[in-house]
C-alpha cells in the first residue's frame, strides 16, 4: 500500500514539472518583446514620417491598458448572459455506486429482521430539473443590473480611450516641441560659429580684442549644451510616445520622424456655454456615473425581494438498482430494480431573519444617494476640466498671435544690431542681448504653438468630440 501511494506521489509530481505555466513566457527581455504585438511595429519602420492620427491608431490597438478596458466590456457583456440563465431550467445528471458491510453478531437479543451479517451493493443514476418560478423579481432586477453594468463598462471603455487619445498626442507634441528646440538651438550655434570665424579674422588683423573670441565660443558651447539637452528631451519623449503605441523604444524605428512643428493656428468656433453642453451631453465618465446611480437603484429594488417567497418546480427521473447478501438468516439475497419519477412544486418565505432584509433595504437606500453625490461630483469635475481647457485654449491663442510678432521685431532688430557691431557702431554685449532675445522668441513662439496644439486636444476630449483616429 505504501509503495503504491508512493508512486502516486512520485507521478503527480513528475507531471508538475512536464506542466508550462504562462508566466514562464515572461523571464527575459526577449520574452517580454516577443509577446509584445509587432505587426504595427513592422508597418511603422516602412513610413519616414509618423503622423498624430497614425500614433493614436497604434495606441488604440496595442497599448495594454486600453485593451485590458476593452476585454473587460467583453467580460460585462458576459456576466449579462450569465444573469438571463435564471430564466431557464436548471437539468444535472446524478449518479452513484455504494457498497457497504454490516456484521451484527455482538447484538443482545436482536429484534426480528436484523441479519447477523449484510452486504449491500446498490447504484443509482437519474436526471433533476428545477426551475425557479418566482423569486420576489430579484433575478429580473440582477438582469437589469448586469446589464447597466455592461453599458457602463462600455462607457469605461469610452473614457479610457478619450484619455488615451489625448496621452499620446501629448506626448507626441513633447517629442515635436523638442525637435523643434533642437533646431532653433543648432541655428543659433550656427550663428555664433559664423561669428567667431569673422571674430578670429579681425583678432588676427588687430580689429577686436580677443575677448569678443571667446564670446562666441562660450555661445557656441551654451548652444552646443542646448542642442543635447533638447535632444536628450525629443528621446525621453519619443520613450513615452513608443510605450503609449504598445511598444519598447528598442523596437521603434529610429530613423521614423514625427510630423514638424505645425505653424497655423487652430481656432475653435465654440463659446464656453456650447463647450459645457457637449461635455454633458458626449462625456463618457458622466454616463458611467449615471448608470452607476441606476444599478445602486435596482439593487436597492432587488433588496425587497427578501421579503417575498420563492417558488420552484422541480422533477425528477430516478433508476436504482440494489443486490443484497445476508448471512445467518432465511433469505440469503435480494435484489431490486427501480425507476422512479417524481415532479412537485415547493414554496419558502422566510419571515424572521434577524432584521437582516430590512437593514439590507436601508443600507442600499443609503448607497444610492452616495451614487447620486458621485454623479454630481464627476459634473463638477468635467464642468471644471472644460472650463480650464477652454480658457487654456484662449491663452495659448493670444500667445501664439503676441510671439509671432514679436518675433518678427526680434529678428529684425538682430539683423540690425548684427551689422552695427561689426561696422563698429555697437558693443558685443548688445549683440549678446539680441540674439538672445532672437532666440528665446523662436522657443516662446514654438512653446506657444505646441500649447495651442495641447490646449485644442484637451478642449476637444473634454468634450469628448475629437475624431475618431
Amino acid at each position: 500500500m505504501a509503495l503504491k501511494s508512493f508512486r502516486i506521489i512520485a507521478f503527480l509530481v513528475l507531471l508538475s514539472g512536464c506542466v508550462r505555466y504562462p508566466s514562464d513566457r515572461y523571464r527575459s527581455l526577449e520574452d517580454y518583446r516577443r509577446e509584445l504585438p509587432r505587426a504595427e511595429i513592422a508597418a511603422l519602420a516602412k513610413k519616414k514620417i509618423l503622423t498624430l492620427d497614425e500614433a493614436q491608431k497604434t495606441a488604440l490597438k496595442g497599448n495594454p491598458d486600453y485593451r485590458s478596458a476593452c476585454l473587460a466590456v467583453a467580460g460585462a457583456k458576459y456576466r449579462y448572459y450569465r444573469s438571463l440563465a435564471a430564466y431557464l431550467p436548471s437539468v444535472d445528471f446524478r449518479a452513484g455506486i455504494h457498497h457497504s458491510l454490516r456484521n451484527s453478531h455482538d447484538l443482545l437479543n436482536p429484534p426480528a429482521g436484523v441479519m447477523p451479517r449484510e452486504n449491500n451493493l446498490s447504484s443509482d443514476m437519474g436526471i433533476y430539473a428545477s426551475w425557479l418560478l418566482f423569486d420576489g423579481l430579484e433575478r429580473e432586477f440582477s438582469a437589469m443590473i448586469a446589464r447597466q453594468e455592461m453599458r457602463r463598462s462600455k462607457a469605461l471603455d469610452r473614457n479610457a480611450r478619450r484619455l488615451l487619445v489625448r496621452v499620446v498626442a501629448y506626448a507626441y507634441y513633447d517629442a515635436v516641441l523638442a525637435k523643434e528646440t533642437a533646431r532653433i538651438a543648432e541655428a543659433d550655434l550656427s550663428f555664433q560659429e559664423s561669428s567667431l570665424r569673422q571674430a578670429e579674422n579681425r583678432y588676427r588683423n588687430g580689429l577686436v580684442s580677443k575677448a569678443s573670441v571667446l564670446n562666441f565660443r562660450i555661445l557656441a558651447n551654451r548652444a552646443k549644451s542646448a542642442i543635447l539637452n533638447a535632444r536628450y528631451r525629443e528621446q525621453t519623449a519619443r520613450n513615452s510616445l513608443s510605450s503609449l503605441m504598445g511598444f519598447g523604444q528598442t523596437d521603434f524605428p529610429p530613423d521614423l520622424e514625427l510630423s514638424p512643428l505645425p505653424k497655423e493656428e487652430q481656432e475653435i468656433y465654440q463659446d464656453l456655454e456650447s463647450c459645457l453642453e457637449q461635455a454633458a451631453e458626449n462625456r463618457p465618465d458622466l454616463r458611467a456615473a449615471a448608470l452607476l446611480l441606476d444599478i445602486a437603484q435596482f439593487r436597492q429594488w432587488s433588496a425587497y425581494s427578501a421579503f417575498l417567497p420563492v417558488v420552484r418546480a422541480d422533477a425528477g427521473l430516478q433508476f436504482v438498482t440494489g443486490n443484497a447478501r445476508y448471512g445467518g438468516y432465511a433469505v440469503n439475497r435480494s435484489h431490486h430494480n427501480t425507476l422512479d419519477f417524481t415532479y412537485g412544486i415547493s414554496g419558502e418565505w422566510n419571515l424572521f431573519r434577524g432584521f437582516d432584509s430590512f437593514n439590507a433595504v436601508r443600507e442600499w437606500r443609503i448607497r444610492t444617494e452616495l451614487a447620486k453625490f458621485q454623479l454630481e461630483d464627476t459634473f463638477l469635475n468635467a464642468v471644471t476640466e472644460v472650463k480650464d481647457a477652454y480658457a487654456d485654449y484662449c491663452n495659448a491663442r493670444d500667445q501664439v498671435k503676441i510671439y509671432r510678432e514679436t518675433l518678427q521685431w526680434v529678428a529684425e532688430q538682430r539683423a540690425l544690431v548684427q551689422s552695427e557691431f561689426w561696422n563698429g557702431r555697437d558693443t558685443i554685449t548688445r549683440l549678446n542681448g539680441a540674439q538672445s532675445d532672437l532666440v528665446e522668441a523662436q522657443s516662446r513662439l514654438a512653446i506657444a504653438l505646441i500649447e495651442l496644439r495641447k490646449a485644442v486636444i484637451q478642449l476637444r476630449t473634454a468634450m469628448n468630440v475629437i475624431p475618431s483616429p
